[in-house]
């Protein structure tokens, strides 16, 4: 895996960790394999991983582009729609927030990386946990990076 998609993967997790959130309890992770158990989302868990990357050329003799992919979920187990509610406006916010890329001085991020791309959300993929009452979105977040 590539060290800049790692080193990427780390910085996500730093801003996000450097960042105030609505919810109390809120935990954000680095993970390369996201491993949770249903016990473990009482209270809301950003868990970030890398993607992979995709390389693109700009010009037939130089300039590369490679379009590196970050992994955020949001997970926590819901028992009412009010809490419902609170994880998916929050769900929200951590796409905006993303978006935006205005972090935290102390954060840093690899020289060649700019500002994301793109960020899709996908709200309960597959209605995956759906009978334990476990609300996710798969955020997918796409950052360039311009290389001679």
């Amino acid at each position: 895996m590539s060290a800049n998609l790692q080193t990427l993967a780390d910085a996500v997790a730093d801003a996000l960790v450097a960042e105030t959130w609505p919810i109390a309890g809120t935990t954000v992770e680095r993970m390369n394999w996201v491993q949770k158990d249903v016990e473990d989302l009482n209270a809301p868990a950003i868990i970030v991983t890398p993607g992979g990357f995709e390389p693109l050329r700009l010009h037939r003799s130089n300039g590369l582009r490679k379009n590196y992919t970050v992994y955020v979920y949001l997970a926590q187990r819901v028992d009412t729609d009010l809490e419902l509610t609170a994880i998916s406006d929050m769900a929200e916010s951590l796409v905006d927030r993303l978006f935006a890329h205005q972090w935290d001085e102390s954060v840093t991020f690899p020289n060649s990386i700019g500002s994301p791309l793109t960020v899709n959300c996908d709200v309960n993929p597959d209605d995956a946990l759906n009978d334990r009452n476990v609300w996710r979105a798969a955020i997918t977040v796409s950052y360039p990076s311009f290389q001679g």
